[in-house]
């Protein structure tokens, strides 16, 4: 029998390091194969893992709560024939729903010599109010689906602070185990026996961690003083770029995250149509250079083409001009600082520029969803060939609709034998930009 713990909880909630602290203390000597997906959390290290003897299977089709009839129930029974673990250990996408994904687990335990052991949702215990605010059922399906809700970060928060949480956290799951005793208290084994547990508070557990808080607290009462204070880092509004900071008033504590703005230098200088233009003709301009016999041909034929960018140039320009207000929302990476900036659009997005090496934040997630509600936005735009989890996760939080923007920066196969073509796809972001700005 494979055991499975689902180990789910927003971005930054603190799932690698409980899944880091269950390999050092519990899993010794089991045969372990952990299961994530490119939204998660910052990556367990890789040295660790192989020198634990885990393998690492990554569904790279995106959320696996997403892609789960298919991919999901096919790699799970990959990993069950192929390496025969005493234990498979979940990490679904940070803004992954836990009832997908334990529903899909079920249904290949119908097939597979498979056990859910614990489905487990770990929450930052200074997120949890700004979290059901701004995601609300989606939130909220962590919550509610989970035997165990783990509370982070208790270790700084007051007790206040813990005892409102967990008022919340009662209020959409009144069954479910909650740990608030700091990670640092705990040994595996108990997380692993309260995560495995689908009754109440285990008497237990209580006092134990009760006779940890009281054997440190004079010892830690100076150290724990200075972790209370909060940092309070200026924030920036920039305009035109990538202002996605957050900041919550509702938090007592004031809690302020800088999540950056672009700074990186955006190559995509295309998605402008007038750069497109000036491009097709140098191009024009060269080729006529390297073959001289048919540099005129060359010339007009680039001018042609040109001059069609050009028309669809002024016709972008008429529909941004044409708007009250040019504010897009972007849950996706962001080529399109050019685009952005020639039709002088206020945008929003998820990740700061088109880096592959970042992902974003709950925060920033949070942040975004407000945005879209506050300002009416009916649509949370994604790029071509994205999996867009991170726009579906905000739209739908948010009443929203999303729509593609195609970039012009990777063309599919099917694409390129239609006949597509730099000006046909900007024209269907055009037409899709009128279908739903135009519903503001």
């Amino acid at each position: 029998m494979v055991k499975i713990d689902i180990i789910s909880g927003f971005l930054g909630a603190g799932k690698t390091t409980l899944i880091k602290k269950l390999l050092e203390e519990v899993f010794k000597g089991e045969k372990i194969v952990l299961i994530e997906n490119e939204f998660g959390e910052i990556g367990i290290d890789g040295g660790f893992l192989k020198e634990s003897g885990i393998q690492i299977n990554e569904l790279n089709a995106g959320c696996i709560c997403c892609s789960l009839v298919g991919d999901f129930r096919t790699a799970l029974q990959q990993v069950v024939e192929q390496y025969h673990p005493d234990r498979i250990v979940i990490e679904p996408s940070g803004v992954g729903k836990l009832s997908d994904v334990t529903r899909a687990v079920e249904g290949v335990a119908e097939h597979l010599d498979v056990q859910l052991n614990s489905f487990v949702t770990v929450a930052d215990v200074n997120k949890v109010k700004m979290y059901m605010k701004n995601f609300g059922e989606f939130y909220d399906d962590q919550i509610s689906h989970a035997s165990c809700i783990l509370l982070s970060r208790t270790q700084t928060a007051s007790e206040e602070k813990v005892a409102a949480a967990v008022a919340l956290l009662r209020e959409k799951n009144p069954t479910a185990t909650i740990v608030t005793t700091a990670w640092d208290h705990l040994t595996g084994e108990q997380i692993l026996k309260a995560m495995s547990t689908k009754d109440d508070f285990k008497a237990e557990l209580i006092a134990m961690a009760a006779k940890a808080n009281e054997e440190h607290a004079h010892e830690d009462e100076e150290e724990e003083h200075e972790h209370h204070h909060h940092d309070h880092e200026e924030e920036h509004d920039h305009e035109g770029h990538c202002c996605h900071h957050h900041h919550d008033e509702d938090e007592d504590d004031h809690d302020h995250d800088h999540l950056g703005t672009v700074t990186e230098i955006d190559e995509h200088v295309w998605t402008a149509p007038a750069n497109a233009a000036a491009i097709t003709r140098q191009f024009g301009e060269v080729l006529a250079e390297l073959d001289g016999a048919n540099g005129e041909r060359y010339r007009a034929n680039a001018e042609k083409y040109a001059e069609e960018i050009d028309a669809l140039d002024g016709e972008f320009h008429a529909f941004f001009d044409s708007l009250p207000d040019r504010t897009i929302v972007f849950g996706d990476r962001f080529p399109l600082r050019y685009f952005a900036e020639e039709f002088d659009l206020r945008y929003y997005a998820a990740f700061p520029g088109c880096s592959t090496q970042t992902e974003p934040s709950a925060a920033t997630i949070a942040f975004l969803t407000d945005k879209v509600r506050e300002e009416g936005i009916s649509t949370v735009w994604y790029i071509e060939f994205s999996n867009h989890l991170v726009a579906d996760a905000i739209a739908e939080a948010a009443g929203a609709e999303t729509a593609m923007f195609h970039t012009c920066h990777n063309v599919s196969p099917d694409e390129l034998a239609g006949g597509e073509t730099y000006v046909t796809l900007m024209r269907g972001n055009l037409e899709r930009l009128r279908a739903h700005l135009n519903e503001r």
